[in-house]
């Protein structure tokens, strides 16, 4: 669980303030224009930049920038197998891979993967880690309809919190908490 209480940053002129809000097991999308403070949010909650007030997070969380920063010349599942080996050993990359429909890409170096599919390896390179909290930043940027629904699907059967920093709202996402900033 995730809970604030008044929360306020400064950039350059701008003070963001973000009313107390708690964060329950469960998925949560947090939506909001540009300038909101969705990423800024986020970015807090994870230890990433520092706020004024106070919050507590139960459990480990770990970040997943919107920004995609993926080493072109390997292929998903050395880029994958390489972090799981670091993280979280027991992992087993190529049920990742099967689960987001990359299995037939697992060799072919990133660069050569669709905008759609380099998102999924980013997300599955968050996701395969074992942590209490997700905090995702636009976690379905250049995903297709069907795989957005596929990772609505899985992210509601995650017994975790997680939070998803969003713009768009589409009609799969009905049902699901929702947190306008």
């Amino acid at each position: 669980m995730i809970t604030t209480n008044r929360l306020v940053k400064n950039y350059k002129g701008v003070r963001l303030v973000f009313e107390p809000m708690t964060f329950n097991r469960g998925l949560t999308l947090v939506k909001g224009n540009n300038g909101s403070g969705k990423t800024t949010l986020l970015k807090a909650l994870g230890g990433l930049v520092s706020v004024e007030g106070s919050y507590d997070i139960e459990g480990r969380a770990v970040y997943l920038p919107e920004k995609r920063t993926l080493p072109y010349w390997i292929t998903p599942h050395a880029y994958l197998s390489t972090l799981a080996e670091i993280e979280e050993p027991q992992v087993t990359v190529e049920r990742w891979l099967q689960a987001f429909n990359l299995h037939e890409k697992r060799l072919c170096s990133l660069g050569t993967l669709s905008n759609g599919m380099q998102q999924k390896v980013h997300l599955i390179s968050v996701l395969m880690l074992d942590r209490a909290i997700y905090l995702l930043d636009e976690p379905f940027n250049a995903l297709d309809r069907d795989s957005i629904k596929e990772l609505l699907r899985f992210l509601k059967k995650r017994n975790r919190v997680i939070v998803c920093a969003c713009h768009q709202v589409f009609d799969d996402m009905k049902g699901i908490r929702m947190i306008t900033l």
